[in-house]
């Protein structure tokens, strides 16, 4: 197939987890035989290729793709009005696949006002009816797009990791030592992130002597001013450097507020998973289920429980054997089922169901 993947910045050296996403959606997809058509070429390969600049050019090659694959955050893109009319009739019957990685209301976690949130979803609206497939990356997302956005054909496909770039057996970024190590990535500024249970946690173990726990912050926006000494920032890391990383750790945290963070699938969690961590969370529905099937429940932290925190802390660190054992099923996980091979065998096994549906519906009619 011919595929124009729509909006996609890769940059290398980002720090952004989408940044992995999108380029294991083109190793893949190429990989399984297919060409994909980009805004910006990420890298020189024979199944790899850039869009004309010049607009007769651009809808000249658009007219050879068979799919419209666009990618897609809180906000609707120039890509979603190429699904209705008359756009689409110039572009010679390719079916048109969004994939959603949040909800519109993500808006508001970057600070911006309801009418844009609201904006957002009316447009959504009203170009999601030629929206053939929309990829989901957590059943909430995919209730919420049938529900919210009107758009009926959706399915759920989890995100991922890549367990040969993440490996517990690689050279540590930090030389090992006698700390008992945690870690949290992400950016303190964004709301959905439950940055205050981390510190009210490390500030309770330091006061209790427990200083041989400490936090390592990997991310963007963290005020050093509100934390106590066992919490350690080392800013933000180009996602390449992350697999040495989190090699240096020993549990990895994923903590969020309810709302919007509800309706994502953490690519942190399957990165901490295929580095072997044991892992601790807030409750978040897809974390729920991958919880569960690491037989882990018992580390789900009550929103706001920073007591509860400590004690799951504080037990990993003095029961090594039960930490290795969560780490180990954690990335068996990843290697059997949450990798980035298994989610683009299941988003084009979906995409191929919808060209023998368009068959079938043509030979009838």
């Amino acid at each position: 197939m011919n595929i124009y993947y729509a909006n996609t910045d890769y940059k290398p050296g980002d720090t952004r987890g989408r940044n992995a996403h999108i380029r294991q959606f083109i190793r893949h997809s190429i990989e399984l035989g297919h060409t994909v058509w980009l805004d910006e070429p990420v890298e020189p390969h024979s199944h790899l290729h850039a869009l004309a600049k010049g607009r007769v050019e651009r809808w000249l090659t658009l007219r050879q793709m068979d799919v419209i694959y666009t990618r897609l955050q809180e906000v609707p893109t120039l890509s979603c009005r190429y699904a209705v009319p008359p756009r689409r009739w110039w572009l010679n019957g390719a079916v048109h696949v969004w994939e959603f990685n949040t909800i519109p209301e993500f808006h508001r976690v970057m600070g911006r006002s309801e009418k844009v949130v609201q904006d957002s979803i009316e447009q959504f609206r009203r170009y999601g009816s030629g929206c053939d497939l929309a990829i989901c990356v957590s059943d909430a997302l995919q209730n919420y797009v049938q529900t919210n956005l009107g758009i009926k054909n959706a399915v759920t496909v989890p995100n991922g990791s890549d367990a040969e770039h993440f490996r517990p057996d690689l050279v540590p970024a930090l030389p090992r030592d006698a700390s008992f190590r945690v870690v949290w990535i992400g950016s303190a500024d964004l709301s959905w992130h439950h940055f205050g249970l981390m510190v009210d946690t490390a500030k309770q173990l330091w006061d209790e002597q427990h200083h041989e726990i400490t936090f390592h912050v990997i991310g963007h926006s963290f005020p050093m001013g509100q934390t106590p000494p066992n919490v350690i920032y080392h800013g933000p890391k180009p996602y390449e450097e992350l697999p040495h990383w989190l090699a240096a750790m020993d549990v990895g945290l994923v903590l969020y507020r309810p709302g919007v963070a509800d309706y994502n699938s953490p690519l942190k969690l399957f990165d901490y998973m295929a580095s072997g961590l044991a892992i601790i969370a807030t409750p978040q529905p897809q974390v729920n289920v991958v919880m569960q099937q690491m037989g882990a429940m018992d580390f789900l932290v009550p929103f706001d429980d920073a007591t509860y925190l400590v004690d799951r802390l504080m037990l990993l660190a003095s029961d090594r054997t039960r930490r290795l054992s969560l780490g180990q099923k954690a990335r068996r996980l990843v290697v059997d089922y949450y990798n980035w091979r298994r989610v683009t065998k299941e988003i084009f096994s979906q995409i191929d169901d919808l060209f023998e549906q368009k068959v079938s519906h043509d030979r009838h009619n």
